[in-house]
C-alpha cells in the first residue's frame, strides 16, 4: 500500500513537471473541466498515463483498450509482449497464454480493437479502416484479410472468422454483432467506395451471414446513412439516420443546422465527433441522441513555435488523431498530448443543455438537428425560427432596431417582435399564446402559431416529445 501511494505521489508529480501548467483548466465552452497529459519528452513515442506506457504507431494508441468490461493493458516484459487486465487501473492482474491470446499476437503489430460484447471478446485488426494504403496494397496483389477472433470471457479462442475481403467495422447493436468488409482490389481510385463493400451480421459471433439490406455496420444506435466523406474515414456522418430503440433497420433522418464534424465514436451513451484539425473553431461535439450536439472545447492546440521554440511561426501543428472511450473518461490523442474529460461531466452538460427529456421537430419525414435546441414556455414549444422556416422555403428577415422578423413564404406573411405576443398576419393584428424569445443568439418562435397560419398542421407525439410538421 504504501508502495502504491509513493508512486501515485510520483505520478502526480511527473505529470504536473510534464504539462507545465495546471493539469486541470476550464474549457472555454460551458466551463467543462478537463486534465492534459503531456509527454516529457516531444519525441517520445509513448504517454505516460496512470502508470502506464501507451505505445503509438500510425498515430493511434496500440496496447491499451477499454473492453467495456476491463482495462486490457499489453507491455514488454522479459523481452516478450504480456496482457494484463484491471477493472479501476490501479489493481493489474496477468492475462494468462491462453489460445484467444496466442491468436491475438498473431496480428499485425497495427493498432486492433478488443471488446467485450454480449457475453464475448471480439477482437479484429482495424489496420484496413481507412482506403488510402489498402487500396494501393490490394491492387498490388496483397493478401489484406486478417480474421475476426472470437474469445470466451476466459480468453480462450472459440472461432476465427474469415471474411472474404478486409474488415473494416465491427460493432454490436441491440444484441447483435456486425461486420463490414471492403475488396478493395476494385477500388479504381479513393473516391470510389462502393464496389466490394458488404456488411455481415451475427446473433452469436459465430455464424455469419450477408445482410444486403445494410450500407453500413451500424455503431451503437445510431447509424451512418447516406454520402461518404472523400477520405473515407470510419467514423463519419454527413446524412445521419437515428435508429428507434430496439430496431437498427427502422432509420429516420436527420437535417442538421450546423455542419457535423468528420470523425464519429460512441463511447457508452454518449455519441462524439470530432475533426483532425479544425484552427478555427477548436472543438468537438457531444450529442446524447445524435440530434442535438454541442460544442465542446479543446485546449489551445500547440503551434510550432511552441513545440520548437526557435521558430517564428505561430501555426498550428497539432493533431487530434483519436477518442480513446473509457469506463468513465474519455481520452482524445495527439502527437504530444492527452486531453482527459469526464463522460459524467460531458453527459451533464447535454442534460443541462438540452434538457433530460429533449422536444425534437419532424419535418417532411425528418428531424430537424437545431443547433439550439426548442424549448417550451407555459405550454407551447418555442423553435430557432431561421433554420426551420427556411426548412419550409419560407424567406426571413429580421430588422435589428426593432427586433422584428417577417416570415414569408407565398401569399403569407406574418410579423413579430421579441417579447410582445402581438402579431401582424397579412397585416391582420393577431395573438401569440407566449412571445418570440432571444435564447443563446437565436431567435425562438412559437412552433405552432407561425407554422399553422402558413398553412402546415403540427401534431404532438406526447411518447416521443416530437412535434409533427405536414
Amino acid at each position: 500500500m504504501k508502495e502504491r501511494v509513493a508512486m501515485k505521489k510520483f505520478l502526480v508529480f511527473i505529470m504536473a513537471l510534464i504539462c507545465c501548467s495546471n493539469l486541470i483548466t476550464d474549457a472555454d465552452a460551458f466551463g467543462v473541466e478537463y486534465n492534459i497529459i503531456g509527454k516529457e519528452n516531444r519525441d517520445q513515442d509513448y504517454y505516460e498515463y496512470n502508470g502506464l506506457k501507451l505505445t503509438y504507431h500510425s498515430g493511434a494508441i496500440n496496447n491499451f483498450w477499454y473492453t467495456g468490461k476491463e482495462y486490457i493493458y499489453r507491455d514488454i516484459y522479459d523481452g516478450y509482449s504480456r496482457y494484463r487486465k484491471s477493472y479501476d487501473m490501479i489493481d493489474w492482474e496477468d492475462i494468462s497464454e491462453t489460445s484467444g491470446m496466442k491468436a491475438i499476437n498473431k496480428l499485425s503489430n497495427y493498432t486492433y480493437s478488443i471488446n467485450y460484447w454480449g457475453d464475448k471478446y471480439i477482437v479484429f485488426n482495424r489496420l484496413h479502416e481507412q482506403s488510402g494504403e489498402s487500396i494501393g496494397e490490394a491492387q498490388q496483389g496483397a493478401t489484406l484479410n486478417r480474421p475476426l477472433l472470437i474469445l470466451n470471457e476466459n480468453f480462450e479462442l472459440i472461432s476465427e472468422q474469415e471474411f472474404d475481403a478486409p474488415i473494416t467495422a465491427v460493432s454490436y447493436a441491440d444484441g447483435r454483432y456486425y461486420a463490414e468488409t471492403k475488396d478493395y482490389s476494385l477500388y479504381k481510385n479513393p473516391y470510389n467506395f462502393e464496389p466490394g463493400k458488404k456488411v455481415y451480421v451475427s446473433d452469436d459471433a459465430i455464424v455469419w451471414n450477408e445482410d444486403s439490406n445494410l450500407s453500413e455496420a451500424p455503431l451503437s444506435s445510431l447509424i451512418l446513412k447516406g454520402e461518404l466523406p472523400d477520405d473515407d474515414t470510419r467514423y463519419v456522418k454527413k446524412v445521419v439516420g437515428v435508429a428507434q430503440q430496439g430496431d437498427v433497420n427502422n432509420i429516420v433522418d436527420v437535417t442538421f443546422e450546423k455542419k457535423q464534424s468528420k470523425y464519429y465514436k460512441t463511447v457508452n451513451d454518449l455519441y462524439i465527433s470530432w475533426d483532425a484539425v479544425d484552427i478555427v473553431k477548436r472543438v468537438f461535439q457531444i450529442s446524447l441522441d445524435g440530434i442535438y450536439w454541442l460544442d465542446v472545447d479543446f485546449p489551445n492546440l500547440l503551434t510550432s513555435r511552441d513545440v520548437h521554440p526557435e521558430s517564428a511561426s505561430d501555426s498550428v501543428i497539432e493533431s487530434v488523431y483519436e477518442c480513446i472511450g473509457m469506463k468513465d473518461k474519455i481520452l482524445f490523442q495527439t502527437q504530444y498530448r492527452l486531453f482527459e474529460y469526464s463522460l459524467d461531466g460531458l453527459r451533464a452538460l447535454c442534460e443541462n443543455v438540452c434538457g433530460t427529456s429533449p422536444i425534437y421537430i419532424k419535418f417532411s419525414g425528418r428531424y430537424l438537428g437545431f443547433e439550439t435546441p426548442p424549448v417550451i414556455e407555459d405550454g407551447s414549444t418555442l423553435v430557432p425560427i431561421r433554420f426551420l422556416f427556411e426548412q419550409m422555403g419560407a424567406t426571413v428577415d429580421w430588422e435589428q432596431g426593432t427586433q422584428t422578423a417577417t416570415i414569408s413564404q407565398g401569399d403569407k406573411t406574418i410579423t413579430f417582435t421579441i417579447d410582445n405576443t402581438t402579431a401582424a398576419v397579412n397585416g391582420a393584428p393577431a395573438t401569440m399564446t407566449v412571445p418570440a424569445r432571444l435564447i443563446n443568439g437565436k431567435t425562438m418562435v412559437p412552433l405552432r402559431f407561425l407554422s399553422e397560419n402558413l398553412g402546415y398542421t403540427v401534431d404532438w407525439d406526447a411518447d416521443s416529445r416530437t412535434a409533427i410538421i405536414e
